[in-house]
């Protein structure tokens, strides 16, 4: 009886266990866990190298379990997806993450987990449809980068709120550039959300 409680237990805890916290991950350290579920592909905005899924089950974010999520009533490209970002391939030394968000409920989650750990954001900028926020975490060395915004619409011509998490080593350039001219990924977000700020 006590041999089954004990297996018992321990399954559910390797279950638990059974994702990736991206939180735990440390920059500058090579990943450890199974790439092979993953597609080989740098992320579309900043062209940082990585590895891509759709099935964010794999992964969650400290106590937030992600989840594999398409928008009900969406269009094909209404999904969440995510990037482990590496330096590169061949060292695969863990940049940090980008997750893209469709799962509303999800986001709820992830935005109070930033705004609890992190307090008040360094940079932020919101409007009608959108929200911009920027925190800088220096004991981690992380750039982490919010926005979300109500642009999508669904097929019954509603809208419904997409949210993108880029957690990042400081310094990145775009591109994994080492060129100091490159812009860095923090550069390049406050273009696109603070373009009056000094």
């Amino acid at each position: 009886m006590k041999f089954s409680s004990l297996f018992l237990g321990l399954f559910m805890m390797a279950s638990c266990k059974g994702q990736t916290d991206l939180y735990k991950l440390k920059v500058d350290e090579k990943i450890s866990f199974d790439t092979s579920k993953l597609q080989k592909r740098s992320d579309p905005v900043y062209g940082l190298k990585g590895y891509r899924t759709d099935d964010l089950s794999l992964f969650k974010i400290e106590n937030i379990l992600l989840q594999k999520y398409e928008v009900p009533n969406g269009n094909a490209a209404d999904y969440s997806r995510l990037y482990v970002l590496v330096n590169n391939y061949e060292d695969n030394k863990f940049l940090g993450f980008i997750v893209s968000s469709v799962n509303e409920e999800e986001q709820d989650k992830i935005l109070k987990f930033l705004k609890n750990k992190y307090k008040s954001p360094k940079l932020s900028s919101k409007d009608e449809y959108s929200l911009a926020m920027a925190w800088f975490d220096g004991d981690e060395n992380k750039w982490i980068l919010l926005e979300q915004d109500s642009y999508g619409i669904l097929q019954n011509g509603k809208r419904f709120n997409a949210m993108k998490v880029v957690v990042v080593k400081q310094g990145t350039r775009v591109e994994n550039s080492n060129d100091e001219t490159v812009f860095t990924i923090l550069d390049s977000f406050k273009m696109s959300h603070f373009q009056d700020d000094k």
